[in-house]
């Protein structure tokens, strides 16, 4: 079965997680300015097998900088702004270059029967849109499981390892998968970034609930 290579991670890195988009466009641009913008997720995973996200991204990337999305054509404009423009202009053109990076951070999972594998520490983050793909072999080597194809949010845990989907984005959840000291924390959202839940992932013990108010 096919198999991304895994991508080291830093500590502190926050990857955020948004289910099939299966309503209006706006809940999906609303949940990835929060993921991107508040949170300031270093990857985000787009876990439906359609094109709602990369459709959506080159809408964003034309409004950011229209027509300047090839790096020749982003240099030319630098070039020529250094020499003649203010201060001002070469500032807009960094903040135009500054959006594009960021939208650099969304991923879309490879076509099933393929997997994207990702590490967080020393753990190993498997994506999938469909765990039913997934072999013994893949299971015992994941710490913790991601999947999009489901009809509701699911978290689970069975010995040490975890199984998790925020489902439909229009069930109302996204999640952000990191690292913070000892632990591995899944919080969920809803696509606005109202909180609603956060979830300590120890190794070798009990996971702890927190429901947000």
């Amino acid at each position: 079965m096919p198999v991304a290579a895994p991508v080291p991670r830093t500590a502190e890195v926050k990857i955020g997680l948004i289910g099939p988009s299966d309503g209006p466009e706006e809940v999906l641009d609303e949940a990835v300015d929060f993921l991107m913008g508040d949170v300031g997720v270093e990857l985000l995973v787009y876990l439906g097998d359609d094109e709602a996200i990369t459709l959506a991204a080159r809408t964003w990337a034309e409004t950011e900088a229209p027509g300047e999305l090839d790096e020749s054509a982003f240099l030319t404009k630098v070039a020529t702004v250094a020499r003649r423009g203010t201060v001002a202009e070469l500032d807009a053109i960094f903040e135009h270059d500054t959006a594009l990076d960021r939208l650099a951070t969304i991923r879309r999972l490879p076509p099933a029967p393929a997997r994207a594998i990702e590490m967080i520490g020393d753990k190993i983050v498997t994506l999938v849109w469909d765990k039913a793909v997934l072999g013994e072999e893949d299971i015992a080597n994941t710490f913790f499981t991601v999947y999009g194809k489901s009809k509701k949010m699911l978290f689970k845990r069975f010995g040490p390892r975890y199984f998790f989907t925020p489902g439909p984005l229009s069930r109302g959840h996204i999640g952000v998968l990191e690292q913070e000291s000892e632990a591995i924390v899944l919080s969920l959202f809803s696509p606005a970034g109202v909180p609603i839940s956060r979830e300590l992932l120890h190794t070798g013990s009990t996971a702890k609930l927190s429901v947000s108010s």
